[in-house]
């Protein structure tokens, strides 16, 4: 699955990304006078975004650029809500109050890096810092657009903006990137040598805790959920083995290998 364009409820579900649209959501639809303003089309057209950004992760910024006009409106309306809502404005008040909070946590939990995000953060300032060998970069398909930000002086092999990308006319490019994890080594072995690929991040698998929602709700089985497939091992295993890689960095969510000169 591609994360992006998974819906925000598709286990397991990571509560601190939820947070910051669900807050925003009651907002809203708590200033119940601002929506009598409304016409029926723009009622539609929000529905519609707010159903697209729930359905799919990387909608939902566009629900929230198209609705943020609407936001402000609400919030311009409030004062006057106030004056003839007098108990409907301590509720109000508590999940503003929420949402202001849900914002500022989500912006601290964006600006703090380190691996805790789930992306490479260790592996990237090594990359940077690092000799690198001739050749070019493979890395997994969901760090691409990370990498790209981290470390835009190496280009990477693949990313978020084109997995449909054909690079031939029977083949696209996430094809070719999974079969760098293909249960044949010399599979492996030849698409490293056509791509010239002289060194490679790969994602270690990480057994993510189920939290109360995925168990109760999702009702997923057992305590973990691998948070890499179990055939992207192979590429790991193959570079472990091989003379002709050398592991030079690891941590707890991936490993840099070189290839030998």
């Amino acid at each position: 699955h591609i994360a992006e364009w998974l819906p925000i409820y598709y286990p397991p579900i990571h509560l601190d990304s939820v947070i910051f649209p669900l807050s925003l959501f009651i907002f809203l639809f708590t200033i119940s006078g601002f929506w009598k303003k409304l016409k029926p089309h723009e009622y539609l057209i929000l529905a519609l975004l707010l159903f697209a950004g729930i359905k799919y992760k990387r909608l939902f910024t566009l629900f929230f650029i198209i609705g943020t006009p609407y936001l402000a409106l609400a919030i311009d309306d409030f004062a006057a809500f106030a004056k003839i809502q007098t108990k409907k404005i301590k509720i109000a008040t508590i999940i503003l109050t929420i949402f202001i909070l849900s914002v500022i946590a989500q912006a601290f939990l964006n600006i703090n890096p380190g691996n805790s995000t789930g992306y490479p953060y260790e592996a990237a300032k090594f990359l940077k810092s690092a000799n690198l060998p001739n050749g070019n970069f493979l890395n997994p398909y969901g760090w691409g657009g990370y990498l790209i930000w981290q470390n835009p002086e190496i280009p990477v092999f693949i990313d978020g903006r084109g997995p449909q990308l054909k690079i031939n006319p029977k083949t696209t490019i996430l094809q070719e990137e999974n079969q760098f994890y293909s249960n044949d080594t010399a599979v492996i072995q030849e698409k490293l040598d056509h791509y010239n690929i002289g060194f490679v991040l790969t994602q270690k698998p990480i057994d993510k805790q189920h939290n109360f929602i995925d168990r109760f709700f999702w009702q997923m089985k057992g305590a973990t959920t691998k948070t890499v497939e179990q055939h992207k091992n192979n590429l790991d295993n193959y570079l472990l083995s091989s003379p002709n890689w050398s592991l030079v960095y690891e941590d707890d969510i991936s490993r840099v290998y070189f290839r030998q000169q």
